[in-house]
Parts: C-alpha cells; structure tokens; sequence
C-alpha cells in the first residue's frame, strides 16, 4: 500500500510537472496564452502563431492544432474555460475556428475549419465527433472529382448545444441553439433552435428557459 500510494504522488507530480512544461512551451509559441491555461507537454502546434487561448483553457496531451490563416488574424481561438481532450486534430486550413467556451470537446475529434467554424458557449462534443467545413464538387462526369474544387461554407453551432459522440456535421450546416445531436449522427441539413436530431430524422423538444447568472458569456 505505501509503495501504490508514492508511486501515485510520483505520477502525479510528473504529470504536473509535465502539463507546466507544456504551458510554458505553449506561452513562447503561441500568439496569446491567457491566465491559468494547462496545456500537455505533448501538444503539437503548427503555425503556432494563429493559435490564440484565453483564461482556464485546458488542452490535453497528444492533440494537434495548425493555426494556418490566410490573412493576418488567429486560425484558431480558444475561448474562456475551453476544456479539449487527448488525441484531438483541429486545423483552421485557413479558415477561422472560433469557440467561444466555456466548451468541452471529448477525445479523438476532427475539426475543420476552411469555411469557418464557430462554436457559442457552452457547447459539449462527445467523442469521435467530425466537424467537416468544406467539401468537394462532383457534378462534371469528365474530370476527377481532385480537380473539381471544392466549397468552404462552413459551420455554425449555437450556444447549450450537445454533439453526441461519432456524429459528422457537413459543411454548409447550422446548428441552433438547445440542440442535441444523437450519438452517431449524420447532420446535412440545418437544425434549428430546441431541435433533437437523431440519425437525419430531427424532432422539436420542449426545453427550459434558461436564466443565467449575471456576468455569465452569452
């Protein structure tokens, strides 16, 4: 027992440990790190400069992030109280990804950001969700679909949304606000507000009004 017990503190200690490297790594690479971020040590940034977090964001280990932007701004920004999970690629391809957080994002996600991607706060992703904005064009019969082009609409997720896990949100969707999405889905088409999708057959839901505390994000 006391041999489990230091190994445990031993653990505990490295991970810390760990997650502070990763911070400080984070803070010289970044564009900004706000106040009380924890970032894993294994954390991979490419095009780092367009990579923004704000306060309390939690970045687990063994994700990706490329912030590549065509114009000046951030690719990417990590809203207040983000909290991101392990195994997780997010790359803007361009694009702007907005998350406004607080957000929870589970592990093994792809999101895409070409045609933007803008998630309002307190949005949950399960797990193995993709979040796909931009497609490709196939309507000539003569050329391969690789030299068709592709689009970039984008996609929109209103606030108290929650993404069940393996769902894939196309390019050119928006989600509304109160939403769920049943685990596996398959979102085409948009959803609008107080709406349960669940395999492409959406259904209305009653829901609460909610009143947030005073000085919550809205």
């Amino acid at each position: 027992m006391i041999a489990k017990s230091i190994a445990r503190s031993i653990v505990s200690r490295t991970n810390r440990y760990s997650d502070g490297m990763g911070t400080l790594r984070a803070r010289l690479l970044l564009g900004s790190v706000g106040r009380g971020c924890r970032v894993g040590w294994d954390v991979e940034f490419r095009n780092p400069a367009g990579i923004v977090l704000g306060d309390s964001v939690v970045v687990k280990g063994r994700s990706i992030f490329n912030g590549r932007a065509k114009g000046s701004g951030p690719g990417i920004r990590l809203g207040d109280q983000t909290y991101i999970k392990e195994w997780n690629y997010i790359d803007s391809y361009g694009g702007v990804i907005d998350i406004a957080g607080p957000c929870a994002i589970g592990q093994g996600c792809i999101l895409d950001g070409e045609g933007g991607l803008e998630i309002e706060p307190y949005v949950m992703i399960g797990q193995n969700v993709r979040l796909v904005g931009s497609g490709h064009n196939y309507g000539s019969l003569e050329l391969p679909y690789i030299l068709q082009g592709g689009t970039a609409k984008g996609i929109r997720i209103g606030r108290n949304t929650w993404i069940g896990g393996g769902s894939i949100v196309l390019d050119g969707v928006t989600i509304g606000r109160n939403c769920i999405v049943g685990a596996g889905s398959i979102v085409d088409t948009s959803i609008p507000d107080n709406t349960m999708h669940v395999d492409r057959n959406p259904r209305e839901f009653r829901v609460r009004h909610f009143r947030l505390p005073e000085g919550w994000p809205n």
